[in-house]
């Protein structure tokens, strides 16, 4: 009797849990995962009133998600949905688990109860997707686009994220911010500061570069005046937060694989001696393009040792920090907890940057 009771709570509490999942379902919601659906188990007696994984995948597809379905993706996807078939007496339920592929941790697990009848079984399985998804980004949040230099900034949802670089470990929180989709490219420098500073000219395209920290900073001052938008230099920790979509553990930016790093970056090893047109490389988990390689982005912070065994620097020369490597740099100059200080006064054909902009005032 107890276990038919416990059985009978768990069945209830299933249901205000797929209740209220269901009602915030919408196609105009999007979420920033890549997530592989796999082939849940099932012992050959069971009965399935509907295809719970397809479901599950189309719903989450609808919700924005960027879904791989029962296949291993040619990219390592942030979630993994699972899920085992079982009965209890007449009962049909699915043990269903979203895992982060990347730190291990489970983000979702529930023995979601199936009832009969396709109709039924679809329903509860929608609302299954809605507690997976991330939470969702209003449409108007996806993007924004700047008028005057054409200029592309995904959204990037706030969120705490923990930093452990050579032993410095802290957990940081980051407000919701918008950063460019793109490094800042020659032809957007040009338009705003008139002039271009470049070494490497093959292409308008090509992030500019040879620009010092102060020449940067005013470059941030011109382009505020000449549009609606509120940009900066992008802080440290927001810099990492983006590069790492959203705080997980890449150590590139969109690959944890050596053998993939080429994909996503320029680097001294496939670079030629030069920078490249933004964009060519495999974007990370947010759709932001090259943060690492290609170019050295300047941050706004003044540098600081975090740990043993980094360089320091005369206090009064005020260093900031680079984040990203460039096309000068190894693998370990690419990653994603990787950090530098440059004279704010000091030009280099592998320094650059990108701007994000703070969320617009309702």
């Amino acid at each position: 009797m107890g276990f038919l009771m416990r059985i009978g709570r768990l069945i209830t509490s299933v249901f205000l849990i797929l209740s209220v999942a269901a009602m915030v379902i919408s196609p105009t919601e999007v979420c920033a995962e890549l997530i592989l659906v796999g082939e849940f188990d099932a012992t050959t007696d069971l009965t399935i009133p509907c295809d719970v994984e397809s479901v599950l995948a189309s719903t989450l597809e609808n919700m924005g998600c960027d879904v791989v379905r029962r296949a291993l993706a040619d990219v390592i996807p942030d979630v993994v949905v699972n899920g085992e078939y079982w009965k209890s007496g007449e009962n049909l339920f699915a043990t269903i688990t979203a895992v982060d592929s990347v730190t291990g941790q489970t983000l979702y697990g529930q023995h979601a109860f199936i009832p009969e009848g396709e109709a039924a079984c679809k329903k509860s399985a929608m609302a299954v997707a809605g507690s997976i998804a991330m939470p969702p980004i209003p449409e108007r949040k996806r993007a924004i686009f700047d008028t005057v230099t054409g200029m592309k900034f995904i959204f990037v949802p706030g969120g705490s994220f923990t930093v452990n670089y050579k032993g410095y470990r802290k957990k940081v929180w980051v407000d919701s911010f918008y950063i460019g989709k793109y490094e800042v490219t020659q032809e957007e420098w040009t338009k705003i500061m008139g002039t271009n500073p470049s070494k490497f000219k093959e292409s308008p395209e090509n992030p500019v570069e040879n620009i010092s920290w102060n020449e940067a900073s005013e470059f941030v001052r011109r382009f505020n005046e000449a549009t609606t938008l509120k940009a900066s230099l992008p802080s440290e920790m927001q810099w990492e937060y983006a590069a790492r979509s959203r705080g997980r553990n890449w150590r590139w930016a969109g690959t944890n694989q050596n053998e993939n790093i080429c994909d996503f970056s320029w680097c001294v090893g496939n670079a030629d001696g030069k920078t490249h047109e933004v964009g060519v490389k495999r974007a990370n988990g947010l759709g932001v393009y090259d943060m690492s390689g290609n170019v050295w982005e300047w941050c706004k912070d003044l540098y600081s040792p975090q740990s043993a065994g980094e360089p320091e620097y005369p206090e009064e020369r005020k260093y900031r920090v680079i984040k990203g490597g460039a096309w000068t740099t190894g693998y370990g100059s690419l990653m994603t907890t990787a950090r530098e200080g440059s004279d704010p006064i000091s030009r280099s054909s592998d320094n650059g940057l990108r701007l994000i902009v703070r969320i617009p005032t309702e």
